[in-house]
């Protein structure tokens, strides 16, 4: 019986921390960042050229309360493919997660995107609804968040810019 109280013990010790590192995450990487959309391409008739108009690609994080965060992401990629989205994400460990529930939009209807943060990054992975039939269901046909990167060190107040899209 000793055994098995210092073990409960050592579960309500751990499960408090856990749940502290955990709400931390939204402190750490809200702001806004914006960078140069380095993956914008125009095709110019021969082949693809870095696009001629400065594109930025733009991420907005705010904190709503100690597991969810409001997101707005946008970038511009190959041929002017734009990938975006916007909504209320919540914690899962070290991510951030958001799930589609507009079911007027097929192919985005139950799509997943992750946004997970290392060290020095903040990165994003799409994960396909039912319809989304192999493509990005956050993209343009030839975009990609999984291309999508901004750097810790360009965080911003949240308030200092917007996120448009061409």
């Amino acid at each position: 019986m000793r055994q098995l109280t210092y073990r409960i013990a050592a579960l309500v010790v751990i499960l408090p921390i856990a749940a502290a590192s955990d709400t931390s995450l939204i402190d750490r990487i809200a702001g806004y960042y914006s960078a140069p959309a380095r993956l914008c391409t125009e095709f110019d008739g021969e082949k693809y050229v870095p696009c001629n108009h400065p594109y930025r690609d733009c991420l907005k994080l705010k904190k709503l309360d100690s597991t969810h965060a409001y997101f707005n992401v946008s970038s511009v990629q190959q041929n002017g493919a734009v990938c975006g989205m916007e909504g209320i994400a919540k914690i899962d460990h070290n991510t951030l997660e958001y799930v589609d529930h507009d079911s007027t939009d097929p192919m985005a209807y139950g799509a997943k995107l992750i946004i997970r943060v290392t060290n020095d990054a903040i990165t994003f992975e799409s994960i396909a609804g039912a319809s989304a039939a192999g493509q990005d269901p956050f993209c343009g046909r030839q975009g990609q968040m999984r291309w999508v990167k901004f750097l810790l060190k360009d965080r911003r107040p949240f308030d200092s810019g917007k996120c448009n899209v061409p």
